[in-house]
């Protein structure tokens, strides 16, 4: 290699450093933007993802049917997560966020909602910014299988043409990576260099490694003879090993577990003297910080710390709670009488249920260290931070975001709201843009009053026709009917509403009067969903596409419109 391309590398290499360098320095003094995506029953988001600051003012919002990834895309073996699957509250990994649009495109933002990277349908799933790296997957051109590779900072192959039947995360420097299906997992480095790290074991005598985690990994060897258990071991990150099981235990428990921090690792595993487990905790060198007994729900690490229940040895109800640190030192909670049910621990804070006089129950974050109440609440939590709480009522479907001192910084905007009769939206009807009639009331309370509204659901209403009077709505461009299943009529004035683009139907009338005469003489419509709407033909639609080719027809299983729709069955029982 020439001293030029040489040069380039370390130049490229110093500049990676500097940046990783400038993400941890702004994580420690700047607030990454809060992310709320307000999502429906299925997880999918109605309306646009919003990111606020930590006074809860709006720095950018994403367009509609665009929302983060968050979910890795293999749930069987992606094993490095991150710290909170629930947390819709800062969706960046090292300053980058992966964003995913409802036509299943994919491009990155950074914390500024500028577009760093954008690959349209080049990729079908993607992980998270972990260690510098991003996961994707791609359809191999020849065998038409999905491939795994990994991409760098700047969007672009890691590792050139390297691609993998499955890979995870990188950790610790390394990521496990399965070149083809039924071959052995190994390691992969950061060079791009697959090969394997552990010190003083062959590699005919690994069954399966595992992914590093805070610099530990687990490997579980082959049994030496047939009918005996193979052995499990953990490394360090330099591949020495630190725990040897079968060493440690000739006998060998049963439903071994492990949580890990940055420089501890704990072995929980059931105790064969009684139904609980025992906890052994170990440092980066194999030293023995921690033997404890009679042990229940051992968390994850959070911020330094795990929490654990210890059982007396005479009453096995009587449970006290501890912290854990990542130095191997244990302190007793003394929980407030008033704490009824404890939840789990989590960034040094404790969630669980509360009970006051003359109160009904709450759902309460309590401080630890020292023990103090920060925030009480009858809502629902969905999410949180270190430093915030995002909290949805069950009955309003509003969403509230409050910091730990329990002060409200932002809550779901009016226009944003699934108001639950049109009285309550008529003091914002300016602004609303969404609005969903549960109750076929509404037309006669102030519907057409909602001037500026662009898409309106009608649901499960006992109608057999539509009421006149929605083409006073002037900006409506999507109208969605489901759930109707006497309706048999449309009003014919939809066809002059002048910004109509869509209308879905399903779940609704079989035979409709008026659809047809709305098709054909809407100057507007440009698209129109349909499930079991037996008077629309495949003929007749097939005639429209010919007069009108801007026009879309969409039956409800998502095919186009080359796809026949259903036709009605010919009686032939009186011929």
């Amino acid at each position: 290699m020439s001293n030029q391309k040489i040069d380039k590398l370390m130049i490229k290499k110093l500049l990676f450093l500097l940046a990783l360098s400038y993400i941890s320095f702004s994580s420690l003094s700047a607030q990454s933007p809060l992310c709320i995506v307000q999502t429906d029953m299925l997880g999918l988001p109605i309306f646009e993802t919003t990111f606020i600051n930590e006074k809860g003012e709006i720095l950018f919002q994403l367009p509609e049917g665009h929302f983060p990834e968050y979910k890795f895309p293999d749930q069987g073996m992606l094993l490095n997560r991150l710290d909170d699957s629930r947390a819709r509250l800062n969706p960046f990994n090292e300053g980058i966020a992966v964003i995913k649009t409802k036509e299943n495109q994919f491009y990155w933002i950074n914390e500024r909602g500028q577009t760093v990277a954008n690959f349209e349908k080049q990729y079908s799933r993607m992980s998270p910014m972990i260690n510098g790296f991003v996961l994707a997957w791609i359809k191999d051109k020849e065998t038409k299988k999905e491939r795994m590779l990994y991409l760098d900072q700047e969007g672009n192959p890691a590792f050139k043409d390297l691609t993998f039947y499955k890979a995870n995360s990188f950790s610790s420097g390394y990521a496990l990576v399965q070149e083809e299906n039924n071959t052995d997992w190994t390691y992969l480095n950061t060079s791009g260099v697959i090969g394997n790290p552990i010190q003083g074991i062959k590699e005919a005598d690994i069954r399966r490694a595992f992914d590093f985690n805070n610099g530990y990994a687990r490997i579980d060897l082959n049994p030496k003879s047939m009918g005996i258990p193979g052995n499990q071991v953990y490394i360090n990150k330099e591949g020495k090993v630190i725990f040897d099981i079968n060493e440690r235990f000739p006998n060998r428990p049963s439903n071994i577990n492990t949580r890990v921090d940055q420089n501890i690792l704990c072995v929980d595993f059931k105790d064969p003297d009684s139904q609980f487990k025992q906890v052994i905790c170990i440092d980066e060198e194999g030293n023995e910080l921690l033997n404890k007994k009679r042990i229940r729900n051992l968390s994850n690490f959070k911020n330094g710390h795990a929490s654990f229940m210890q059982y007396e040895e005479v009453i096995k109800d009587n449970a006290t709670y501890h912290l854990l640190n990542n130095k191997g030192e244990t302190k007793k909670v003394d929980f407030p009488e008033y704490v009824i049910w404890k939840g789990f621990q989590y960034y040094g804070f404790w969630e669980c249920h509360t009970f006051r006089e003359n109160q009904s129950m709450h759902t309460s974050i309590l401080q630890v260290e020292p023990m103090q109440m920060l925030f009480e609440t009858k809502d629902l939590i969905l999410a949180h931070t270190n430093e915030f709480i995002l909290t949805k009522n069950e009955r309003s479907k509003i969403h509230y975001l409050h910091n730990r001192k329990g002060d409200l910084i932002w809550e779901t905007p009016p226009h944003q709201r699934a108001f639950k009769s049109v009285e309550e939206a008529l003091p914002f009807k300016e602004i609303i843009k969404k609005y969903t009639v549960r109750n076929a009331n509404d037309f006669d309370n102030g519907l057409f009053q909602l001037v500026n509204l662009e898409e309106l659901t009608l649901t499960k209403l006992k109608l057999d026709a539509i009421p006149s009077g929605l083409s006073q709505l002037k900006k409506l461009k999507q109208l969605e009917i489901k759930g109707l299943p006497r309706l048999n009529q449309l009003p014919k004035d939809l066809a002059e509403m002048p910004s109509l683009e869509k209308i879905t139907i399903h779940r609704s009338g079989t035979a409709i009067e008026g659809l047809k005469y709305i098709i054909e003489n809407s100057r507007s419509l440009k698209e129109v969903y349909l499930s079991n709407v037996t008077n629309i033909s495949q003929a007749y639609v097939a005639e429209m596409k010919r007069k009108k080719p801007q026009l879309k027809f969409v039956n409800w299983m998502g095919s186009n419109g080359e796809a026949p729709m259903i036709e009605p069955v010919p009686d032939n029982r009186n011929k």
